[in-house]
C-alpha cells in the first residue's frame, strides 16, 4: 500500500521546505514520494495516488476534496507560534509578490506599507486557522 503524506498549513510556516525534504526533486526525498501542491496539481494527484507514495501540500483542506485512506495517511500540520511574525511575513510577501527564500543580497531594500486593518484581519485568520480541520479523524498526525 502506498503512503500518503498531507502537509496542511497556513502560509509562511516553512511547509514548502517540508515538502521539498519529503519529495526531493521531482521524486524521492525522505519519503520516496512525488509531491503535489493543491489546488494546482489536483488532476495529476488523482492519477498518481494509486501508483506511488505522495506528499500533498495544501493551505485549505477544501482543496483536497478526495477520500484518503486514513490508515496510510500521515497528516503533517505546520504551524508557526509567532503569529505576528507570520502575519508580517505573509503581508510582505503578498505586497511585493515574492514567496520563496531567494537570495536578496543584490536587491534594493524598500519599505513596505500596508493597511493596519488588513494586518489585524490576517492575524485573526491565522489564529483561527487550525479549527478548519478535524485532526481527530487522522491516526497519524505530526505537528
Amino acid at each position: 500500500m502506498n503512503k500518503i503524506y498531507v502537509i496542511f498549513s497556513p502560509g509562511r510556516t516553512g511547509s514548502h521546505i517540508i515538502l521539498e525534504m519529503l519529495t526531493g526533486a521531482p521524486k524521492g526525498g525522505l519519503a520516496d514520494a512525488c509531491g503535489f501542491w493543491l489546488p494546482a496539481d489536483k488532476q495529476h494527484l488523482k492519477d498518481s495516488i494509486k501508483d506511488q507514495n505522495v506528499v500533498i501540500h495544501l493551505h485549505d483542506f477544501d482543496d483536497l476534496n478526495i477520500d484518503l485512506d486514513v490508515d496510510n495517511t500521515t497528516l503533517i500540520v505546520s504551524l508557526r507560534k509567532d503569529l505576528f511574525a507570520q502575519a508580517m511575513s505573509l503581508i510582505v510577501a503578498q505586497t511585493v509578490n515574492e514567496w520563496n527564500g531567494k537570495d536578496y543580497s543584490d536587491k534594493q531594500v524598500t519599505p513596505v506599507v500596508f493597511d493596519r486593518i488588513k494586518f489585524i484581519s490576517i492575524v485573526r485568520q491565522l489564529s483561527n486557522w487550525k479549527s478548519k480541520v478535524d485532526l481527530t479523524r487522522y491516526k497519524k498526525v505530526v505537528t
